[in-house]
Protein backbone atom coordinates (compact mmCIF):
# COMPACT_ATOMS: atom_id res chain seq x y z
CA UNK A 1 0.00 0.00 0.00
CA UNK A 2 1.37 3.43 -0.95
CA UNK A 3 1.24 6.46 1.32
CA UNK A 4 1.64 10.19 0.62
CA UNK A 5 5.17 9.91 2.07
CA UNK A 6 6.20 7.01 -0.18
CA UNK A 7 7.81 9.08 -2.95
CA UNK A 8 10.00 11.33 -0.77
CA UNK A 9 11.02 8.31 1.32
CA UNK A 10 11.93 6.34 -1.80
CA UNK A 11 13.92 9.28 -3.20
CA UNK A 12 15.77 9.77 0.09
CA UNK A 13 16.63 6.06 0.23
CA UNK A 14 17.83 6.06 -3.39
CA UNK A 15 20.03 9.10 -2.74
CA UNK A 16 21.56 7.43 0.31
CA UNK A 17 22.21 4.14 -1.50
CA UNK A 18 23.72 5.70 -4.63
CA UNK A 19 25.79 8.53 -3.15
CA UNK A 20 28.44 6.44 -1.34
CA UNK A 21 29.44 4.02 -4.16
CA UNK A 22 29.30 6.90 -6.64
CA UNK A 23 31.65 8.94 -4.48
CA UNK A 24 34.11 6.01 -4.33
CA UNK A 25 34.03 5.46 -8.10
CA UNK A 26 34.51 9.18 -8.78
CA UNK A 27 37.42 9.32 -6.37
CA UNK A 28 39.26 6.46 -8.04
CA UNK A 29 38.72 8.01 -11.47
CA UNK A 30 40.21 11.31 -10.28
CA UNK A 31 43.21 9.43 -8.85
CA UNK A 32 43.79 7.61 -12.14
CA UNK A 33 43.59 10.86 -14.11
CA UNK A 34 46.13 12.49 -11.77
CA UNK A 35 48.38 9.42 -11.37
CA UNK A 36 52.13 10.07 -11.34
CA UNK A 37 53.01 6.58 -12.60
CA UNK A 38 53.08 5.41 -16.19
CA UNK A 39 51.56 8.08 -18.44
CA UNK A 40 48.14 7.40 -19.86
CA UNK A 41 47.66 6.98 -23.57
CA UNK A 42 45.29 9.42 -25.27
CA UNK A 43 42.74 6.62 -25.62
CA UNK A 44 42.96 5.69 -21.94
CA UNK A 45 42.68 9.31 -20.83
CA UNK A 46 39.69 9.82 -23.10
CA UNK A 47 37.91 6.78 -21.68
CA UNK A 48 38.58 7.86 -18.09
CA UNK A 49 37.41 11.41 -18.78
CA UNK A 50 34.16 10.10 -20.27
CA UNK A 51 33.63 7.88 -17.22
CA UNK A 52 34.37 10.83 -14.92
CA UNK A 53 31.89 13.01 -16.83
CA UNK A 54 29.23 10.29 -16.51
CA UNK A 55 29.84 10.10 -12.74
CA UNK A 56 29.48 13.88 -12.47
CA UNK A 57 26.16 13.73 -14.35
CA UNK A 58 24.90 10.96 -12.04
CA UNK A 59 26.04 12.99 -9.03
CA UNK A 60 24.05 16.00 -10.30
CA UNK A 61 21.00 13.77 -10.77
CA UNK A 62 21.38 12.43 -7.21
CA UNK A 63 21.43 16.02 -5.93
CA UNK A 64 18.25 16.72 -7.93
CA UNK A 65 16.60 13.61 -6.45
CA UNK A 66 17.42 14.90 -2.98
CA UNK A 67 15.95 18.30 -3.85
CA UNK A 68 12.83 16.73 -5.38
CA UNK A 69 12.34 14.74 -2.19
CA UNK A 70 12.26 18.01 -0.29
CA UNK A 71 9.81 19.82 -2.57
CA UNK A 72 7.49 16.79 -2.81
CA UNK A 73 7.30 16.71 0.99
CA UNK A 74 6.79 20.53 0.94
CA UNK A 75 10.13 21.17 2.66
CA UNK A 76 11.23 24.46 1.13
CA UNK A 77 8.89 24.14 -1.86
CA UNK A 78 7.57 27.68 -1.32
CA UNK A 79 11.01 29.26 -0.89
CA UNK A 80 11.45 32.27 -3.12
CA UNK A 81 12.62 35.83 -3.45
CA UNK A 82 11.59 38.88 -5.41
CA UNK A 83 12.95 38.85 -8.96
CA UNK A 84 12.26 40.23 -12.42
CA UNK A 85 10.84 37.46 -14.59
CA UNK A 86 11.49 39.49 -17.74
CA UNK A 87 15.18 39.96 -16.85
CA UNK A 88 15.56 36.27 -16.08
CA UNK A 89 13.98 35.22 -19.39
CA UNK A 90 15.96 37.81 -21.34
CA UNK A 91 19.23 36.50 -19.88
CA UNK A 92 18.29 32.93 -20.78
CA UNK A 93 17.41 33.79 -24.37
CA UNK A 94 20.56 35.87 -24.88
CA UNK A 95 22.82 32.88 -24.13
CA UNK A 96 20.70 30.07 -25.60
CA UNK A 97 22.45 28.58 -28.64
CA UNK A 98 20.93 25.11 -29.08
CA UNK A 99 19.19 24.41 -32.37
CA UNK A 100 21.10 26.96 -34.42
CA UNK A 101 22.91 24.19 -36.27
CA UNK A 102 19.48 22.99 -37.47
CA UNK A 103 18.30 26.47 -38.44
CA UNK A 104 16.10 26.86 -35.36
CA UNK A 105 16.17 30.36 -33.88
CA UNK A 106 14.75 31.61 -30.60
CA UNK A 107 12.59 34.72 -31.10
CA UNK A 108 12.10 36.73 -27.88
CA UNK A 109 8.84 38.58 -27.28
CA UNK A 110 9.58 39.95 -23.85
CA UNK A 111 7.93 42.94 -22.23
CA UNK A 112 10.10 46.03 -21.83
CA UNK A 113 8.60 46.56 -18.37
CA UNK A 114 10.07 44.69 -15.40
CA UNK A 115 7.64 42.00 -14.25
CA UNK A 116 8.24 41.41 -10.55
CA UNK A 117 7.32 38.05 -9.03
CA UNK A 118 8.24 35.89 -6.05
CA UNK A 119 10.08 32.77 -7.24
CA UNK A 120 13.04 30.55 -6.46
CA UNK A 121 15.69 31.94 -8.82
CA UNK A 122 17.72 28.77 -9.46
CA UNK A 123 14.73 26.43 -9.77
CA UNK A 124 12.85 28.85 -12.02
CA UNK A 125 15.90 29.45 -14.23
CA UNK A 126 16.49 25.71 -14.69
CA UNK A 127 12.78 25.13 -15.34
CA UNK A 128 12.50 27.82 -18.03
CA UNK A 129 15.73 26.67 -19.67
CA UNK A 130 14.38 23.10 -19.81
CA UNK A 131 11.07 24.28 -21.32
CA UNK A 132 12.87 26.33 -24.00
CA UNK A 133 15.20 23.43 -24.79
CA UNK A 134 12.28 21.02 -25.06
CA UNK A 135 10.44 23.30 -27.52
CA UNK A 136 13.58 23.69 -29.63
CA UNK A 137 14.14 19.92 -29.70
CA UNK A 138 10.53 19.29 -30.75
CA UNK A 139 10.77 21.73 -33.64
CA UNK A 140 10.86 19.77 -36.91
CA UNK A 141 13.03 21.58 -39.42
CA UNK A 142 14.28 25.18 -39.40
CA UNK A 143 12.14 28.01 -38.12
CA UNK A 144 11.42 30.17 -35.09
CA UNK A 145 10.61 29.24 -31.52
CA UNK A 146 8.83 32.12 -29.80
CA UNK A 147 9.66 32.93 -26.18
CA UNK A 148 6.91 35.11 -24.72
CA UNK A 149 6.99 36.90 -21.37
CA UNK A 150 4.44 39.58 -20.44
CA UNK A 151 1.44 40.37 -18.29
CA UNK A 152 -2.01 38.98 -19.19
CA UNK A 153 -5.35 39.60 -17.53
CA UNK A 154 -7.61 36.93 -16.06
CA UNK A 155 -10.95 38.42 -14.93
CA UNK A 156 -9.19 41.79 -14.65
CA UNK A 157 -6.46 40.25 -12.48
CA UNK A 158 -2.98 40.58 -14.05
CA UNK A 159 -0.62 37.59 -14.09
CA UNK A 160 2.99 37.19 -15.15
CA UNK A 161 2.93 34.74 -18.08
CA UNK A 162 5.72 32.87 -19.88
CA UNK A 163 5.13 30.73 -22.97
CA UNK A 164 7.39 28.97 -25.47
CA UNK A 165 6.70 27.17 -28.75
CA UNK A 166 6.15 27.93 -32.40
CA UNK A 167 3.83 30.77 -33.38
CA UNK A 168 0.61 28.74 -33.42
CA UNK A 169 1.49 26.86 -30.23
CA UNK A 170 2.19 30.04 -28.27
CA UNK A 171 -1.14 31.51 -29.42
CA UNK A 172 -3.00 28.43 -28.16
CA UNK A 173 -1.05 28.46 -24.87
CA UNK A 174 -1.91 32.12 -24.28
CA UNK A 175 -5.57 31.50 -25.15
CA UNK A 176 -5.63 28.97 -22.29
CA UNK A 177 -3.88 31.27 -19.79
CA UNK A 178 -7.10 32.40 -18.09
CA UNK A 179 -8.08 28.80 -17.31
CA UNK A 180 -4.93 26.66 -17.68
CA UNK A 181 -5.50 22.92 -18.09
CA UNK A 182 -4.26 20.71 -15.30
CA UNK A 183 -2.49 18.25 -17.60
CA UNK A 184 1.27 18.69 -17.82
CA UNK A 185 3.90 16.10 -18.71
CA UNK A 186 6.81 16.81 -16.37
CA UNK A 187 8.80 13.64 -17.01
CA UNK A 188 10.28 14.34 -20.44
CA UNK A 189 13.73 12.89 -20.98
CA UNK A 190 16.92 14.87 -21.29
CA UNK A 191 16.25 17.50 -18.64
CA UNK A 192 17.00 15.65 -15.44
CA UNK A 193 14.54 16.60 -12.72
CA UNK A 194 14.53 20.35 -13.41
CA UNK A 195 10.90 20.33 -14.61
CA UNK A 196 9.35 18.26 -11.75
CA UNK A 197 11.26 20.35 -9.19
CA UNK A 198 10.43 23.65 -10.90
CA UNK A 199 6.78 22.78 -11.36
CA UNK A 200 6.30 22.09 -7.66
CA UNK A 201 8.16 25.25 -6.72
CA UNK A 202 5.96 27.34 -9.06
CA UNK A 203 2.72 25.76 -7.84
CA UNK A 204 3.73 26.19 -4.17
CA UNK A 205 3.90 29.94 -4.89
CA UNK A 206 0.44 30.10 -6.45
CA UNK A 207 1.45 29.56 -10.08
CA UNK A 208 0.54 27.01 -12.72
CA UNK A 209 2.21 25.19 -15.63
CA UNK A 210 0.45 23.81 -18.69
CA UNK A 211 1.33 22.28 -22.06
CA UNK A 212 0.04 22.62 -25.57
CA UNK A 213 -2.59 20.06 -26.55
CA UNK A 214 -1.55 16.95 -28.46
CA UNK A 215 0.20 13.64 -28.01
CA UNK A 216 3.58 15.38 -28.33
CA UNK A 217 3.27 18.84 -26.81
CA UNK A 218 5.48 21.29 -28.69
CA UNK A 219 5.37 24.06 -26.12
CA UNK A 220 4.64 24.94 -22.53
CA UNK A 221 3.60 27.91 -20.44
CA UNK A 222 3.43 29.07 -16.86
CA UNK A 223 1.90 31.90 -14.92
CA UNK A 224 2.82 33.45 -11.58
CA UNK A 225 1.14 36.05 -9.35
CA UNK A 226 2.47 39.56 -9.84
CA UNK A 227 4.03 41.46 -6.97
CA UNK A 228 2.93 44.91 -8.19
CA UNK A 229 -0.52 44.24 -9.63
CA UNK A 230 -1.66 47.85 -9.12
CA UNK A 231 1.11 49.13 -11.41
CA UNK A 232 0.02 46.79 -14.18
CA UNK A 233 -3.66 47.65 -13.65
CA UNK A 234 -2.89 51.24 -14.52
Amino acid sequence: MTTPDALPQALTLAVHEVRTPLSIASGYLRLLLRADGDPLTDQQRGMLEKASFACARISALVAEMNELSGVVSNTGAADGQELSLTALVRDLVSTFAEGRDRGVIVEPRISDRPIRVIAHRRRTTRLLEALIRSAVHEREGPGAIVVFCDVLLDDAVPWAVFAVGDEATVRSLLDAASDPPRAFDEWGSGHGLAVPIGRRAIEALGGRLWSAAGDRPRGSALRLPLLDREAHDA
